[in-house]
């Protein structure tokens, strides 16, 4: 339609006994531009009574605002306002004048009133206090989320937000393709499946930032990946990726960024979220776009993985067009167990060592099939108390 004045005011109301008014003023107008003689007017019928009738309560008017004002007071306010009163005790049934089309209710009432006596006689009061402390607003995942962003800002890395989609044909490097979740109505062609994985997008990421002259990239994404179209099927992650490039330098170029700085990259987050690395095991990882001998994945227990850390498979990065290598992980934050809302348990009392420490080389004769992470993990549960420590820091192969 058209948005014209008229419409523009008929749609907030118009007043029906502005009719003859209104048409007094046009013809006083044509009269004084135009010239002729007015006629007696003819009125046929008579204005409609405003329809509306509030119920108002006195009482409201200290309840809701602190104010003290005499029902006799009030009564002349309304009655200046054009208000047609009618007392029946504690309630007032109000007929408002036909041009207050904003008076709907007893609130309504007490706001005239509060205006008339003024808004600066309103007495101030304090916000109570809320009742057993201060409730979280945020949920557990929520402060997950918050306090991996805090971390991996701490260490360097720079936060990206991507799409939630990538190219089918990337998605399927990733993982096993779920047609469910192929979008019907991508935004662009190549974003026509849901990632079942940040690195891809991270990836993608770094080699643009590459391609702008930027050869040492840090980033990192909090996000949701999708494996499937069930309610559990969305997994909360972080993922950080790093580009490692090495200025030179005549004092010697530092060791480059590798596998292991990785580990210790998701072990701060693991740290940061009250998680300790000891509980974890590290075993090689079973998704293909890992570096099956640079990579490996963090598991509690024997059947829930928690996250993969090391190099991205050179192989998966040159078909996605991009230039390696690639080190990162990819956190599975779902799949943590949750922190207590509070520490219960009290710090043992500190007991001063009477001796100085002792440290110990020791050597096993084990398989080659035999993980480190088992060895220190056996190592340490000897006892406890009395052992810190415990790294592998050689390794030998061979006969003699």
């Amino acid at each position: 339609g058209i948005h014209s004045d008229a419409r523009y005011r008929f749609e907030r109301g118009v007043d029906p006994h502005s009719c003859l008014d209104g048409l007094n003023l046009a013809i006083a107008l044509i009269v004084e531009y135009g010239g002729g003689v007015v006629s007696k007017p003819k009125v046929a019928g008579e204005a409609p009574v405003n329809p509306n009738k509030v119920t108002f309560y006195p009482a409201d008017v200290e309840r809701l605002t602190g104010l003290t004002v005499k029902p006799a007071d009030m009564r002349r306010m309304l009655k200046d306002l054009e208000f047609n009163i009618e007392d029946a005790g504690d309630a007032w049934y109000l007929r408002p004048p036909t041009f207050r089309f904003d008076m709907e209710q007893s609130a309504d009432i007490v706001e005239e009133v509060a205006r008339l006596v003024g808004f600066d006689q309103l007495p101030t009061a304090s916000l109570p206090a809320p009742q057993g402390g201060v409730k979280a607003i945020t949920t557990p995942m929520q402060a997950r989320v918050r306090a991996a962003r805090r971390v991996m800002a701490s260490r360097g890395f720079l936060e990206t937000v991507s799409w939630s989609f990538m190219a089918k044909a990337d998605a399927a490097l990733f993982g096993k393709i779920n047609d469910a979740l192929t979008v019907a109505n991508p935004v662009a062609s190549e974003l026509d499946y849901m990632r079942p994985s940040v690195l891809g997008n991270l990836a993608k990421a770094a080699q643009r930032a590459a391609n702008h002259g930027e050869r040492g990239v840090r980033l990192f994404e909090a996000g949701p990946i999708y494996l499937g179209d069930g309610p559990k099927d969305q997994r909360s992650v972080v993922a950080a990726l790093v580009r490692p490039f090495n200025e030179r330098h005549w004092q010697g170029a530092p060791e480059p960024y590798d596998s292991f700085d990785a580990k210790a990259d998701l072990f701060a987050v693991l740290d940061a979220l009250g998680q300790p690395g000891e509980r974890f095991q590290v075993a090689a990882p079973a998704q293909p776009h890992w570096h099956p001998g640079q990579a490996a994945s963090l598991k509690l227990g024997p059947k829930v993985t928690v996250a993969h850390f090391g190099q991205l498979h050179p192989g998966v990065l040159k078909q996605m067009g991009v230039d390696g290598p690639m080190f990162g992980f990819e956190l599975n934050l779902n799949a943590l167990p949750q922190m207590k809302a509070k520490n219960t348990k009290t710090k043992p009392v500190f007991e001063r060592a009477e001796l100085t420490p002792i440290r110990r080389d020791l050597a096993f004769v084990v398989d080659q099939s035999v993980p480190s992470a088992d060895l220190v993990r056996h190592a340490q549960g000897a006892d406890k108390k009395l052992i810190s420590k415990v790294d592998v820091f050689d390794v030998y192969e061979g006969t003699g």
